[in-house]
C-alpha cells in the first residue's frame, strides 16, 4: 500500500549509552526504501530523550521501516540502536513502544506515534512494479524482529 507516513518519536528508554562522560544527544533517523530522514536532536536527553517533531516519509509498498537512534556528536554520530516497525500489521494511526537493538542485543525501547495516510491509484502511473531488496536485512546493528 502506498501513502504518507507521519512518524512522531515521542520518547525513549535506552539502556545502551554511547557516552563515557556527559549525556547523549539522541535523535531518530527514519529509513524506508531509499528514503532517509533525520529528526530533531534532544540535546542532553541522555537515556530518556523526548521529542516533539514529526518525520514524514513516503511508503511505496515496503513491508517495514527502520528507525536508527543516534547520538549527535562532533565529527561522527554514534548509533545507539535500531528499531524495525512492521508496516503490514499497522493500523492507520497507532502509538506503541518498539524494542531497540544494538548489535543483536536489546538496547531499550522507543515510543512512536505513526499516522498512515493512503494515497489512491491516481498518483501511481503503474510503472513502479520493480522489487527492491531492502539493504537493511543485513543491517549491522539490527538483530531482531519486532
Amino acid at each position: 500500500m502506498t501513502g504518507v507516513l507521519n512518524i512522531k518519536p515521542l520518547e525513549a528508554k535506552l539502556t545502551h549509552d554511547t557516552e563515557l562522560f556527559g549525556k547523549m544527544d539522541p535523535y531518530c533517523e527514519v529509513m524506508i526504501g531509499s528514503e532517509k530522514v533525520k529528526g530533531k536532536t534532544c540535546h542532553g536527553g541522555g537515556k530518556t530523550p523526548t521529542w516533539q517533531d514529526v518525520i514524514t516519509v513516503h511508503r511505496k509498498g515496503e513491508p517495514a521501516l527502520y528507525i536508527e537512534l543516534k547520538d549527535e556528536d562532533p565529527g561522527k554520530d554514534d548509533i545507539i540502536g535500531v528499531c524495525q516497525v512492521d508496516l503490514t500489521k499497522l493500523s492507520n494511526q497507532s502509538t506503541n513502544w518498539y524494542p531497540v537493538y544494538y548489535k543483536q542485543k536489546p538496547a531499550g525501547e522507543v515510543k512512536l506515534e505513526i499516522v498512515f495516510t493512503p494515497v489512491g491509484p491516481t498518483g501511481d502511473q503503474g510503472h513502479h512494479h520493480e522489487h527492491h531488496h531492502s539493504h537493511f536485512e543485513n543491517h549491522p546493528h539490527w538483530g531482531g524482529h519486532c
